[in-house]
């Protein structure tokens, strides 16, 4: 759950810089309504060990097992259903075609109802029960299905509930996977043979695996040396300012998703409504501690920007803020704001390039 934490307050380690700090009463976002309230930064640190620190970096390696597995992913994706016309019954295995209406008391719900869903039996895509009472019933058969919702599910107002769906069983058929040939891959993708398929696997793999190792390292980087530090007279306003600014930024994006934000939560970090709250606590006092730690290695190491790192590093930010010049992206969020996160970037890679890889054994 720490790398989820940290996950949450790294990514917004310059977004807060904004937020913050913009002389608008709104974010960068068009669609963001976040009100800024500006909150006195009293706090104070200081630092430990900040240069030299040790990070374990994991292999970057690609096995054939990882490529074996990408090619079995695309094989499968590409399986055509074949009916089945010997026997009516919905057996194990199976993919039914089905239309269902759910309804709780009564009442149906959003999201509940589909016609013409492909539903292979047994596979644990839909909710536990769900599958398992189709078993038997019969090729143009309606029949009532009663589920319970789990406790934990994404959407709270389904969690805990019970549900009865009516099915109509439309047809049965059987999964038919293809075998992987040049046809196939010439047919699906970009490449024209099996083997230049598998060379794209193997570099985008690698390429994967590099930065998800770069972004780690980032983070136990940081990590440590927050945890190296000692902070004094840091207000829990500070605190209290950045979770709300964090909860604004996912609410926002959710929106931008079109999606609830419980539903964001669980398919961006794998967590549930409970585990968010938590964590959110946690990843904005981290979020704030990484932004004095950073600021103080900046005025340490008297890291500054030359004219072309600057209208460089804006210009990036402006597009990323769907700014349409960095005249504009200066005038809502000051020139001084923007040179503060481009210095805590500029932080961020001197500590990260000062530190020592070692190899997990």
């Amino acid at each position: 759950m720490k790398k989820k934490t940290f996950l949450l307050s790294l990514c917004l380690c310059l977004m807060l810089a904004f937020t913050g700090c913009s002389k608008n009463d709104s974010t960068a976002d068009d669609n963001s309504t976040t009100e800024n309230t500006t909150v006195a930064s009293n706090g104070e640190v200081t630092l430990g060990e900040y240069k030299g620190i040790e990070v374990v970096m994991e292999s970057t390696d690609v096995t054939d097992a990882e490529i074996q597995v990408r090619l079995d992913n695309f094989v499968a994706s590409n399986a055509t259903v074949e009916e089945i016309t010997d026997r009516t019954d919905v057996q194990d295995g199976d993919v039914a075609n089905i239309d269902y209406v759910g309804k709780i008391d009564g009442e149906a719900f959003d999201g509940g109802s589909a016609e013409g869903t492909d539903l292979t039996i047994g596979s644990g895509t839909f909710i536990d029960g769900f599958e398992e009472q189709l078993v038997g019933a019969t090729v143009g058969e309606t029949i009532d299905i009663n589920v319970t919702f789990p406790e934990n599910y994404t959407s709270k107002d389904l969690a805990g509930k019970e549900a009865t769906f009516t099915v109509t069983i439309n047809s049965i058929g059987k999964s038919v996977t293809p075998e992987l040939t040049d046809e196939l891959v010439a047919a699906n993708t970009d490449y024209a043979t099996v083997d230049e398929y598998k060379e794209y696997i193997a570099t985008s793999l690698k390429a994967s695996k590099e930065s998800a190792a770069q972004s780690q390292k980032e983070l136990d980087v940081i990590d440590a040396i927050i945890e190296n530090a000692t902070f004094t007279n840091i207000s829990q306003e500070e605190y209290d300012a950045t979770e709300q600014k964090m909860r604004d930024y996912y609410e926002s994006m959710a929106s931008a998703y079109g999606l609830d934000l419980e539903t964001f939560i669980y398919y961006y970090f794998g967590m549930t409504s409970d585990q968010y709250e938590s964590e959110i606590v946690a990843a904005a006092e981290q979020a704030v501690k990484q932004q004095y730690v950073l600021e103080k290695i900046v005025e340490l190491e008297n890291l500054t920007l030359t004219d072309e790192e600057y209208q460089t590093g804006a210009e990036t930010l402006a597009s990323n803020y769907n700014y349409e010049s960095v005249e504009a992206f200066e005038e809502a969020n000051t020139k001084e704001v923007i040179e503060n996160s481009l210095l805590i970037d500029k932080a961020v890679e001197f500590v990260v390039g000062n530190a020592v890889e070692v190899q997990a054994e």
